[in-house]
């Protein structure tokens, strides 16, 4: 696959371009996942929508081989032509995700992921592109979009997104970045427990759908106590207290992803199977550790 340069783009600062791929490399295998969780959750009678998932899938893959290759010093423009091709192969699957979940809602189509787990997902494509699109001046979601909570008449402004590597960079400029970046993961987290656990086997399966739906309820609880603090005021200073126990709270879903990816992959659970993707363990357990990264730099903001 080319990409071809267009000097007309604004140009990125060496160290932003860095961070804006090492971000497309994290997402767009996110996005890659998302759409392989899609096509096998579809009904076996919806073909051409299948088909369409899968193009979307390998378009992203295309683009992610090109990511993983770009090493700087990059050449004028080509990051930046990177980030307008992410636009236009990651934005079709964002679509999808949306139009899907509400023909679930509205029992239009018949599949496996629940309209919320759908909307989870759109919800991470919008996180994405905005984290891209923000160095380019281009369209950032608002707050609302991605749910994350904010003070009254802060809700429908643009999210503070930046790449990770770039947030230690940014002095004060940092705090409110790693506010809406913290509330969002913290509540994206609880609800990969909450969902994942509607997919283990009933009744022989129920002691380890009812840890899992523990631990992303207990999760809930956290980012609810945090949306509270937030609504009201609060700093990323005044909540180092409730992000030290979320953190330890993702911590330990990181643990118990790792122990399920242990018993599931040497059949050591009841029946041997599940009925979810063995991956989808390993993609919430990456997104849980990016949670991470971002919660240890706000204990030295």
């Amino acid at each position: 696959m080319s990409i071809s340069v267009q000097p007309a783009l604004p140009s990125l600062l060496p160290g932003l371009a860095m961070g804006v791929v090492e971000e497309m490399r994290f997402w767009l295998h996110i996005m890659s996942d998302h759409a392989r969780l899609i096509r096998s959750g579809l009904d076996v009678a919806d073909e051409e929508l299948f088909r369409y998932v899968d193009c979307l899938g390998v378009r992203i893959d295309e683009l992610l081989a090109v990511v993983q290759s770009a090493y700087p010093p990059f050449p004028p423009g080509h990051v930046e032509c990177l980030i307008a091709e992410a636009n236009r192969r990651v934005t079709p699957l964002r679509e999808l995700k949306g139009n899907l979940a509400a023909m679930v809602r509205e029992c239009r189509i018949h599949m496996q992921l629940p309209a919320d787990m759908l909307e989870h997902t759109r919800r991470e494509a919008d996180f994405f592109l905005s984290i891209i699109n923000r160095p380019m001046g281009w369209p950032v979601a608002v707050r609302s979009d991605l749910e994350i909570p904010a003070p009254p008449g802060e809700e429908n402004l643009p999210a503070c997104l930046a790449p990770r590597s770039m947030i230690p960079c940014m002095g004060q400029g940092a705090a409110p970045i790693l506010m809406d970046e913290i509330m969002f993961f913290a509540d994206i987290n609880a609800e990969h427990g909450v969902v994942l656990s509607l997919f283990f086997r009933p009744v022989v399966q129920d002691e380890l759908s009812a840890n899992t739906r523990q631990l992303g309820e207990a999760g809930l609880g956290l980012f609810r106590e945090m949306s509270q603090a937030r609504m009201a005021g609060a700093s990323l200073a005044d909540m180092r207290e409730l992000i030290a126990r979320n953190r330890e709270a993702v911590s330990g879903w990181i643990g118990y992803l790792r122990c399920l990816k242990e018993s599931i992959g040497c059949c050591r659970v009841p029946t041997g199977q599940v009925n979810f993707a063995y991956h989808l363990l390993h993609h919430m357990e990456r997104e849980a550790c990016y949670t991470l990264e971002l919660m240890d730099m706000a204990r030295r903001v």
